[in-house]
């Protein structure tokens, strides 16, 4: 069984005027100074547990557990109807707690440029 299963969603607000697309992609030797810019709002959510949701799926499908190697199956696609239909759940979880992060974030960085 797997533990720990846990993502840990964050959104911000302001960074993107920040770091131009090229940039973006190599974080490592970036640095940029705040002051002179627009305000940036990061939220950081509570952490989702995936560990019961995947011991069920793997209670369920005792031989497909979503790790699995398809191989071993006898499957070419990996993805089989139940693992996309689990996955697109979990995506979905996610999806939904960034959205809320992101509105977090957003209406904070409403509030500091109105204290400007």
């Amino acid at each position: 069984a797997h533990s720990g299963a846990k993502v840990i969603p964050t959104a911000h607000c302001g960074l993107d005027s920040l770091l131009t697309s090229e940039k973006s992609y190599n974080l490592v030797d970036v640095s940029f100074d705040l002051s002179p810019h627009e305000p940036v709002s990061v939220h950081v959510g509570e952490p989702i547990d995936f560990t019961e949701m995947i011991q069920q799926f793997e209670k369920k499908h005792p031989n497909l557990t979503p790790f699995s190697n398809p191989q071993a199956l006898g499957c070419e696609d990996y993805m089989c109807d139940e693992k996309r239909k689990f996955y697109r759940e979990i995506t979905e979880v996610i999806r939904a707690e960034i959205i809320r992060c992101h509105n977090t974030a957003r209406e904070a960085s409403s509030k500091q440029k109105i204290k400007k």
